[in-house]
């Protein structure tokens, strides 16, 4: 039976997704439709070039806040890109 609730993760699933998340050897981010970060690994936090960078100084900004231009630059046009191929 379809239902537009979606099922509830036991709290295993969502403790090993947190894991998995937060534990990637690659960096991960979710960002906003104002192409700010919402959220960021630890392995992502690298990429700035900061030792030891806090990944919760992150939400909020933008790629060109933290990383290196050329980095930037390709992470924020990739961003509109996606953004402006998502319907309204």
């Amino acid at each position: 039976m379809e239902t537009s609730v979606p099922r509830q993760r036991d709290p295993s699933e969502s403790a090993l997704v947190d894991m998995l998340m937060l534990e990637a050897p690659i960096g991960l981010a979710l960002f906003g439709s104002d192409s700010r970060f919402r959220w960021v690994n630890a392995a992502l936090t690298r990429l700035d070039g900061r030792a030891g960078a806090d990944p919760s100084s992150y939400p909020g900004r933008r790629p060109a806040d933290v990383w290196p231009p050329e980095i930037a630059t390709r992470a924020e046009l990739a961003l509109l890109g996606r953004l402006a191929s998502v319907p309204l």
